[in-house]
């Protein structure tokens, strides 16, 4: 009975090997399954969620140091300031001046050109108010006294503590012919200009301005002021 039990276990001795390795795996996964629940699925969960608030909590905090920075910002800005404003079309009108007497100028275009470079610090060899505006202006109103008649400058953008502005200046000679030169400059705090570019307007351009001008002058002078009847201006 031993022997044949023995010749019976030896034939099929990897069977049984084999056997009992998956009973210890499926007792060793089952171990582990039961280890890891419910229990760690708990802490796991509790984990998560500790990571979640945190991440939470450092958004919040992130947030708030944000919007206190802005509003440390904005009031260092203090808003628009009305005063640099005017400060700053002043020496946009100067500038535009200094422009305007280029062509009754006795001097050359290269020495206007260097005038021009020395009074102004904005300006310099690729500034295209030198190279491009500044002999086109000296060719077009040659030996001609232009008077500034009308100049309207807006505040186009803020950028920190940068003020950029666009101005449209109407200009009269002596004689019929009014000019158009579009402006645009930046300031900086200081009221010093760090950019400043000036276009003379187009025939085109400079008709539908004309035009413009004469509509809105015809209809201030045919604008009457009206006059309201009294109570005792009625009939009886």
């Amino acid at each position: 009975m031993k022997q044949d039990l023995g010749a019976w276990v030896k034939k099929r001795a990897n069977t049984v090997f084999l056997s009992i390795c998956a009973s210890l795996l499926a007792l060793s996964v089952t171990s582990l399954v039961m280890a890891l629940s419910p229990g760690d699925q708990a802490s796991s969960a509790e984990q998560a969620a500790g990571i979640k608030a945190g991440l939470v909590e450092d958004k919040e905090g992130a947030e708030g140091e944000l919007a206190t920075r802005h509003s440390e910002l904005l009031a260092e800005l203090g808003g628009i300031d009305a005063d640099r404003i005017k400060r700053d079309r002043r020496v946009i009108r100067t500038f535009v001046l200094s422009l305007a007497e280029a062509p009754a100028s006795s001097r050359s275009v290269r020495d206007e050109q260097i005038s021009l470079d020395a009074r102004w610090d904005v300006l310099g060899p690729d500034s295209r108010t030198l190279t491009e505006f500044t002999p086109e202006w000296m060719a077009t109103g040659e030996g001609r006294h232009y008077r500034l008649t009308d100049l309207d400058i807006q505040v186009a953008g803020i950028s920190g503590l940068d003020y950029s502005y666009a101005a449209l200046a109407r200009l009269e000679p002596d004689e019929d012919g009014a000019q158009f030169v579009f402006v645009t400059a930046t300031t900086k705090q200081d009221g010093a200009l760090t950019e400043a570019v000036a276009y003379r307007a187009s025939n085109a351009s400079r008709a539908g301005l004309e035009a413009a001008d004469g509509s809105r002058a015809t209809k201030d002078e045919s604008a009457e002021p009206t006059i309201e009847p009294s109570a005792g201006d009625g009939e009886d």
